[in-house]
């Protein structure tokens, strides 16, 4: 898996990168060549004063007393309007640019975190919480990090080498040719002696994600993990993956010294050669003393800029690493999001699943699976756990496609239909509701754009939220914690049955919305749902066969096929079944 994912990332180019980098700047680009073109003068003008100096020093070296120092006097007055204009314009470039860094690196976080409600439920189920969580903050690090780079490093190393070799070449082309030299053969030692390093990076980089994957699971059902005591045991497995993680840091850090020593060594010898090279010169009467300072400060430019640009690559391979990592997220492709370009029909008359078979992780759970329901008919479905009920309301709220037979809506197939169109006229309550750490009130208007008071008010009413929301610090206006911490799960199950109730769905599915409520409080929700039932279409999952007594028609399901289908005094009668669920549960 490991050299699976480092070939991907071999595959992903600077192009690649530059391309996908570029797309985040786009909304900021007048603001991004502002800062770069005030960072090329800023740096190109910090050059003036190496010059500066070999011309003060050669004028020293030809004084001879009495001659005028008016030349000095204008150097150095240049020098101070340069030195003020650099540090204004090098702290104003970062200005912009740092901005941009930040808020990319934000935007980036934020379009990914929404494309991800986009894909698939197979792709999520593969995929680890922590490891998307990872791969996103490490994703928008990386962008900061690499704008950061590009306006510190990069623009500054490209100037240095351009207009550094081009001022030497003036006085000797033989000075080009070798600070060229330098430059590339440092740069290309660098990439080879970095090959290793960067491998060990990225594994590091996937260990760490399987640490956060572990770690973030664990804090996140924190309550099961303090309910059970099994912090303890989940432990083990973080000192293991640490372990590994500590011996791949110790092969990476490795690497990286033997590449550090390797650079200094060899710039330390270019800098000797161009030291005598350039006496040579001035011995030879070619060149004045004050060339030396020249040459020694600028390729102490250029050598700075050549170790920089080096060391950066270092982080610049990291941050690729991480961009590619999240960059996978964005490129799987939704398919049954964007699947279908039909608009629902909101006056369809009849619901038809034919021979639906499905598979979930290699397990068929769905068999042949056949059902018609008229628009408007109350349809309760038993059985026992793991018989299908749940997954066939996923395929009814078009979760899964690639399931065998056909859902059509009179001559519409759900593989059609636009999931976006389709969801504006459906709700679920799910067995476990999902909650969020924001108000009460937010949880359950949050599916809808805007807010309706009246229909909010409906929702709490049937949903009798009112029996505990009177009791929190601020009402409906009261945080409910990470998850809904601070409820009940009969309270979060209200606040899931007043959320569907609230977005005014044709279709509601109520996957044993009222499991976790007493019998008292259940009969309460019931009664009021009843009168909230007359105009919708209503498909109930329910473990208490007392819940559904009043649906049109029941469906009793057995290993993902349908068993039995009528009205509750028929199956009674026909005691099959639902007449042995029904005795063992009446008592």
């Amino acid at each position: 898996m490991i050299k699976k994912n480092l070939k991907k990332h071999i595959n992903y180019t600077n192009i690649e990168l530059i391309k996908d980098v570029w797309s985040f700047i786009k909304p900021y680009k007048a603001k991004f060549f502002l800062g770069s073109i005030i960072r090329i003068t800023s740096d190109l003008v910090w050059l003036f004063p190496v010059w500066v100096l070999s011309e003060i020093i050669t004028f020293v070296s030809n004084y001879q007393s009495g001659d005028s120092t008016l030349y000095v006097w204008q150097l150095l007055g240049a020098t101070a309007v340069v030195a003020l204009y650099y540090f204004i314009t090098h702290e104003l470039c970062k200005y912009y640019i740092y901005q941009i860094a930040e808020n990319i690196g934000i935007d980036a976080r934020k379009n990914t975190t929404r494309y991800l409600y986009s894909l698939n439920m197979d792709w999520h189920e593969k995929e680890n919480t922590g490891n998307k969580m990872q791969k996103i903050l490490q994703g928008g690090e990386s962008l900061k990090r690499i704008i950061r780079m590009y306006i510190n490093t990069a623009v500054k190393s490209t100037i240095n080498l351009i207009a550094i070799v081009i001022i030497l070449a003036f006085f000797n082309i033989f000075f080009a040719v070798l600070l060229i030299l330098f430059f590339i053969t440092y740069y290309l030692l660098s990439y080879h002696l970095t090959k290793k390093a960067v491998d060990q990076a990225h594994i590091c980089n996937l260990e760490w994600e399987n640490f956060s994957g572990i770690s973030f699971e664990s804090i996140n059902n924190i309550s099961i993990v303090k309910s059970l005591r099994i912090g303890e045991k989940i432990y083990p497995f973080l000192v293991k993956i640490s372990q590994r993680l500590s011996e791949k840091i110790k092969k990476r850090i490795f690497y990286f010294r033997i590449r550090e020593g390797s650079l200094n060594l060899y710039q330390e010898f270019f800098r000797i050669v161009l030291v005598v090279f350039t006496l040579w010169q001035i011995f030879q009467g070619n060149l004045e003393v004050g060339i030396l300072a020249m040459v020694i400060l600028y390729f102490g430019k250029i050598e700075a800029s050549a170790y920089e640009f080096a060391a950066t690559y270092n982080e610049f391979v990291t941050a690729k690493i991480a961009m590619f990592r999240m960059k996978e997220i964005l490129r799987t492709k939704p398919t049954v999001e964007k699947s279908g370009t039909k608009l629902f029909n909101p006056d369809w008359q009849k619901l038809t699943l034919k021979n639906i078979n499905f598979s979930y992780r290699g397990q068929k759970v769905l068999k042949n699976f056949s059902l018609e329901i008229k628009k408007g008919e109350k349809i309760g479905i038993v059985g026992i756990s793991g018989t299908g009920k749940s997954t066939l309301f996923k395929l009814i709220l078009k979760l899964y496609d690639d399931y065998g037979g056909s859902i059509m809506f009179d001559k519409n197939s759900l593989h059609d239909i636009k999931r976006s169109s389709y969801m504006e006229k459906v709700a679920v309550v799910p067995q476990e509701t999902e909650l969020f750490n924001l108000s009460l009130e937010e949880n359950i208007t949050l599916s809808q754009t805007g807010k309706n008071q009246k229909l909010l008010q409906k929702a709490l009413d049937i949903a009798h939220v009112k029996d505990f929301s009177y009791k929190l610090p601020k009402g409906v206006k009261s945080l409910v914690g990470e998850k809904g911490i601070k409820l009940s799960g009969g309270e979060k199950q209200r606040v899931g049955i007043a959320r569907a109730i609230y977005r005014e769905p044709e279709i509601l599915l109520l996957d044993e919305a009222t499991s976790h409520l007493d019998i008292e409080s259940e009969k309460k929700i019931q009664e009021t749902l009843h009168t909230f039932f007359q105009d919708i279409t209503v498909i109930v999952v329910a473990h208490r066969l007392s819940t559904i007594k009043e649906m049109d028609r029941i469906v009793v399901m057995d290993k993902g096929e349908v068993l039995e289908v009528g009205t509750f005094d028929e199956l009674i009668a026909r005691k099959g079944k639902f007449y042995k669920l029904w005795e063992k549960q009446k008592f």
